[in-house]
């Protein structure tokens, strides 16, 4: 009986680690599946656009401004900030996601009746 829960628990998590709450929807959680696939959605659009930000502004600057007066932005420390926060939301939102269907399986499967064989 391990061998099988551990098995379906393999499964799922093998699911949620290709993306975020297809675990839970292959599980039957929609509304969990749905409500991690959204959070991870959101954080790696956030972290994208924290990338090609300074890009896009150095562009539309260098259309406005003559190209004497145009400047390439330095990147520091705060550039690193700003894309770190929505890679580290993403990661949680997925290490919790694996978390949480780890623990959905095991306790459903512990909550099936276990058939006595004699």
């Amino acid at each position: 009986m391990e061998n099988k829960t551990s098995s379906s628990t393999m499964y799922y998590l093998g699911l949620n680690f290709i993306a975020p709450g297809i675990g839970h929807f292959a599980f039957g959680c929609w509304f969990r599946g749905l409500l991690y696939i959204l959070l991870a959605f959101a954080s790696l659009i956030w972290a994208l656009w924290e990338t090609i930000r300074p890009l896009i502004l150095t562009i539309f600057r260098f259309i406005q401004d003559t190209s004497a007066d145009a400047r390439i932005e330095t990147i520091n420390w705060t550039y690193f900030i700003r894309i770190g926060i929505p890679a580290l939301l993403l990661l949680l939102v997925w290490f919790w996601s694996m978390l949480e269907i780890v623990i959905i399986v095991r306790k459903k499967n512990a909550a099936k009746p276990t058939e006595n064989t004699l």
